[in-house]
């Protein structure tokens, strides 16, 4: 059985009718905002590899409380990164800068806390049913 996600994404996503975009949504935390500086680094590399990075961050977020700089490229390694590469963004700060100027846009469009989704100016906050995602989809589909 699908998640609302899963569901939203083979439903709407895969059929080029929706796509999904992720927004960092940094508190401040420290290690917060190097593992999302690390997860922009992996996906610089492949998008494919941003999801790998969030998901394995996700998963391992109790691991990854207290990381280090070595655990971010053990990290990368475990998705598939290059590492070398994956080090260069990481070390120039690139992929805390993007991370950060991606944080600023949510914060001026004033959102504070997680999840929240836009679609199409439809704002739905926390987890909801694949059917309240559809229904504001539909929506935003039927109004082009």
């Amino acid at each position: 059985m699908l998640g609302p996600g899963e569901e939203v994404t083979s439903t709407f996503v895969a059929s080029g009718q929706a796509r999904f975009v992720f927004y960092h949504n940094l508190d401040g935390n420290r290690t917060a905002t190097s593992l999302h500086a690390a997860a922009q680094c992996a996906g610089e590399q492949d998008p494919s590899l941003f999801w790998q990075a969030h998901h394995y961050i996700y998963e391992n977020q109790r691991q990854l409380f207290a990381a280090g700089r070595q655990d971010l490229s053990d990290m990368a390694a475990a998705v598939g990164a290059d590492v070398e590469t994956f080090d260069q963004c990481l070390d120039s700060g690139s992929g805390a800068q993007k991370a950060a100027a991606v944080d600023e846009v949510t914060k001026a469009r004033g959102i504070r806390g997680r999840p929240v989704f836009d679609i199409n100016g439809t704002t739905i906050f926390g987890n909801q049913s694949f059917e309240t995602f559809a229904q504001a989809i539909n929506q935003a589909l039927d109004s082009q």
